[in-house]
């Protein structure tokens, strides 16, 4: 039995003994170019991520300026305490208010007229839920004083 390994060695190399020492056989030229021809052409189509790599890392790279900005502007909108005293530093009240938390100052809350005029204010700047929050807090202080308007 020969060996298929060894007859092709022979083919090859009677093909090489064959071959004149100055050129290669013109079908090993046409069979090389082509498969050159074949390797630029597939390396020549852009793929789906040449395609879309600029487009969609322009895309991320403004969602995330976007999202910093956003998230910026959120943080400076609360205010910080900066222009608090140092008395009031440790609590929410802001200046000339009360320090149990409330929505409206000493002074308003010193009678219960006063108190519910400072209601109706809030009521009509829009500030319904402070003003609920007070209504709340001159019924706890003075539940005596008997039906208190809305």
């Amino acid at each position: 039995m020969n060996d298929p390994q060894q007859d092709e060695f022979d083919e090859v190399s009677s093909q090489y003994r064959a071959l004149d020492q100055e050129g290669s056989p013109e079908s090993l030229d046409r069979a090389v170019l082509r498969m050159a021809r074949q390797e630029v052409r597939r390396d020549s189509k852009p793929g789906w991520l040449d395609t879309f790599a600029k487009p969609l890392a322009l895309a991320a790279g403004v969602a995330v300026v976007a999202i910093v900005a956003i998230n910026f502007d959120l943080l400076t909108s609360f205010d910080s305490g900066a222009n608090r005293t140092p008395l009031q530093a440790g609590s929410d009240a802001y200046p000339g208010q009360s320090t149990d938390s409330g929505y409206c100052n000493d002074e308003q809350i010193a009678t219960i007229e006063s108190w519910q005029s400072c209601i109706s204010e809030l009521e009509a700047s829009g500030r319904i839920e402070d003003a609920d929050s007070e209504r709340n807090r001159l019924r706890r202080a003075h539940p005596d004083a008997g039906a208190l308007a809305r």
